[in-house]
């Protein structure tokens, strides 16, 4: 098993060692919200009457926090290239950082939906919840590590990079 998974395991089963009363079920209201569908706790705006759904581990994986896109802005007119890469490291170091806080908030809503089921569901929403996430995550760090490494070979004596000013020192 994976670390994360494992970790994620031992944490669920301490979690539900440590809850009182747990509900297994709550109502799940399935939305469409922009065309696209979600869940939530509460009936869908704009609906008089909506039947809710059993809460499943399955139907909230799919519609958890979503995985946010790294967006790369073009480079500036008149920009030299080691200012562009600078920009690019800046991007790539925030993406990397929105990209961990949702994976952080998905981990917490899922321990907490996932508190008061068997443990064979727990493994298996741990597992899901590690192939929703593991490919992004080392993505962002390897396009990091990559904007790194050609800075390093760009400018082997270090850098300066600062708003309106970066400097390679050979």
């Amino acid at each position: 098993m994976h670390p994360i998974a494992k970790g994620f395991a031992v944490a669920a089963a301490l979690m539900i060692a440590a809850s009182v009363s747990t509900p297994a079920r709550a109502d799940v209201f399935k939305c469409t919200v922009d065309g696209r569908t979600v869940y939530q706790d509460k009936p869908c705006a704009g609906v008089i009457a909506a039947t809710p759904q059993q809460r499943t581990a399955r139907s909230e994986t799919a519609g958890g926090i979503r995985v946010p896109e790294y967006l790369e802005r073009p480079p500036m007119p008149g920009a030299t290239p080691l200012a562009i890469l600078h920009r690019q490291i800046l991007d790539a170091e925030a993406y990397s950082r929105r990209l961990h806080t949702a994976y952080d908030a998905d981990v917490r809503l899922t321990r907490a939906r996932v508190a008061g089921l068997p443990m064979d569901q727990q493994n298996r929403e741990a597992e899901a919840l590690h192939a929703k996430w593991d490919s992004h995550l080392q993505q962002a760090s390897k396009r990091s590590d990559d904007l790194m490494k050609q800075l390093r070979r760009e400018c082997p004596g270090g850098a300066a990079l600062s708003e309106g000013r970066e400097v390679c020192r050979r």
